[in-house]
This record gives C-alpha cells, structure tokens and sequence, in this order.
C-alpha cells in the first residue's frame, strides 16, 4: 500500500451529478471507478514520462508500465467511443453534422 492516499473532490451542479451518474451507469460504471479511471491513467502517464526525461528507467520498466498504461488507456478509448457513439445519435437524430462527434468516436 502506498498511501497515506489524496482524495479529489470537486463541486458540481446536483443535476450534472445526477446525470454523471446516470451516463456512468448507461456505460456499466460507478462513478467512483470512471474518475479514478481517469486520474490514474493520466497519473501514470505523467510518471513514466518524467522517468524518461529524467532517464530514470530501463527498457523492461518502461515497457511493463506502458503496458499497465495502455489497458488502462483502452478502457478510457472505449468510454470514449461511448461517448461518441451517444454524441452521434443526437447529431443524426437532429440532422446535424458536427465533425466532432466522430472525431470522438474514432479516438
């Protein structure tokens, strides 16, 4: 255990939370889980490239983490998709072409 831990906390609107809430459901999340997702995915990125800058790790270290970071980045890409997939059914729905909704779809 590497503690003692840091907790995130920030404040939102109730019904933005509530919706968070429910498109974390939609996607088969809690809400507790997507954002740690997200915090340790870009934590670890960070930490492997401050040890390249600082050359501060081997080929197999670097290879190892990078491994634990792309599954972790996979799971971030397919929430993503998710999320494209959701922002493309609005889209086509109202007859609309915005190029960013499948610029999220295709990560």
């Amino acid at each position: 255990m590497r503690g003692p831990y840091k907790q995130v906390a920030f404040k939102v609107e109730p019904e933005e939370y509530e919706n968070f809430e429910a498109f974390t459901k939609r996607l088969g999340l809690a809400p507790y889980t997507m954002m740690k997702l997200l915090v340790e995915s870009w934590a670890s990125a960070e930490v492997l490239m401050r040890r390249l800058e600082q050359g501060t790790t081997n080929e197999p270290e670097a290879f190892a983490e990078l491994g634990r970071l792309v599954e972790r980045i996979r799971t971030v890409a397919k929430l993503n998709g998710v999320f494209g997939d959701i922002m493309q059914r609005i889209c086509d729905h109202y007859g609309l072409k915005l190029p960013i909704a499948s610029e999220i779809k295709e990560g």
